[in-house]
């Protein structure tokens, strides 16, 4: 009987297998599917890898074909000035505006906390005033025995990596303004410091407005206005004679002393709007655009040299419209040397100086 027993007990524990004995036979399918999973794993880091790698690989091959493009398209597709100024400035466009806009903003900015300032001092025997303001620094130069009653005005523009108070210097502009007897208000006001600096005066009768209301004295209201520009000081001149109205029709003589960049179409239309204008253009590093901006006019008058005497000049050279001196000195020495300024002032509309009752 405890045979049969036994018996029965072992068929139904075979009938019915334990728990733990279904677990021991489940874990060799978990540890293959695991396997599985980290292989699957370990061959998509290695796809993504390789697609990294061919990836920088190709950006490698990209920049060296763009760099010797670059360089063929320097040595060999730019020769001219044209194609090299039209290269720079598709380059240099965005960079210009992003410059443009900070300076602007942080000169708005300078400009709140900024307290006017007024020196007067006697140079050459005449008024001087320096004027510090949120508007920048300008230099008003009146000379002895000035006149306001029959007195023009003179405005010289500096260029690029110069300002009001550095030109005033460097070129001492007092003794060549007391060297030409002119009986006018001079004023050297700040302008542009870099090609990617706004205008400081896009227009004239803003300027004169600024003078009388911040330096509070007269200005001439009815003579004539005289500008001289020298090298990038033409970007202010060249939106002034873009305009007219107010006293910008009263702008009848433009001085370019070597600074005929840019397009020449403004000036074009200046000199043609009206017979009695008149320019006169030195060119130093400017020759060929101001030697073909006279050839084109037929009352252009050309010469090959600056004299050092005004009497050197022909009746023909006096009385023409556009002058055009081809300078013997550089982009700087026409200004420093203290004889062609005065010399050009001298050949201008504007009344002279002298002692009262003479």
């Amino acid at each position: 009987m405890r045979f049969v027993l036994i018996a029965l007990l072992g068929a139904a524990l075979a009938a019915s297998p334990l728990v733990g004995d279904s677990d021991v036979q489940a874990r060799p399918a978990k540890k293959a599917r695991t396997a599985k999973k980290r292989t699957a794993k370990k061959r998509t880091a290695k796809k993504r890898t390789a697609k990294k790698r061919t990836a920088k690989k190709r950006r490698r091959v990209t920049l060296r074909r763009l760099g010797r493009d670059w360089k063929r398209a320097r040595r060999w597709r730019c020769r001219s000035k044209r194609c090299r100024a039209a290269k720079q400035r598709r380059k240099m466009r965005f960079y210009l505006r992003l410059r443009a806009l900070r300076h602007a903003i942080a000169r708005r900015q300078a400009r709140r906390h900024v307290k006017v300032t007024i020196a007067r001092a006697r140079v050459e025997g005449g008024e001087h005033l320096r004027v510090h303001s949120r508007y920048g620094v300008w230099h008003l130069w009146r000379p002895e025995h000035y006149d306001a009653a029959r007195a023009g005005i003179v405005i010289y523009h500096h260029g690029y990596t110069n300002s009001a108070d550095r030109s005033w210097k460097q070129f001492r502009l007092p003794p060549q303004f007391a060297r030409s007897k002119r009986n006018a208000l001079f004023i050297v006001p700040d302008g542009p410091h870099r090609r990617w600096h706004p205008l400081r005066w896009p227009t004239l009768d803003g300027l004169l407005a600024a003078v009388r209301k911040v330096a509070k004295i007269e200005v001439p209201e009815r003579g004539p206005i005289v500008v001289v520009a020298h090298s990038a000081g033409f970007r202010t001149l060249e939106s002034w004679v873009g305009k007219s109205g107010g006293a910008h029709d009263r702008v009848r003589e433009v001085i370019l002393l070597d600074a005929l960049y840019g397009s020449t179409k403004p000036f074009r239309d200046w000199i043609e709007g009206n017979a009695k204008r008149r320019m006169i253009i030195v060119g130093a590093d400017t020759r060929r655009q101001a030697y073909w901006f006279a050839r084109a006019k037929p009352y252009g008058v050309r010469r090959r040299r600056i004299p050092h005497e005004l009497s050197a000049f022909s009746a023909r050279e006096r009385e023409a419209r556009v002058l055009y001196l081809r300078s013997q000195l550089d982009h700087s020495s026409m200004v420093k040397a203290a004889w062609v300024l005065p010399m050009l002032l001298e050949m201008v509309e504007l009344p002279k100086i002298g002692p009262p009752n003479s």
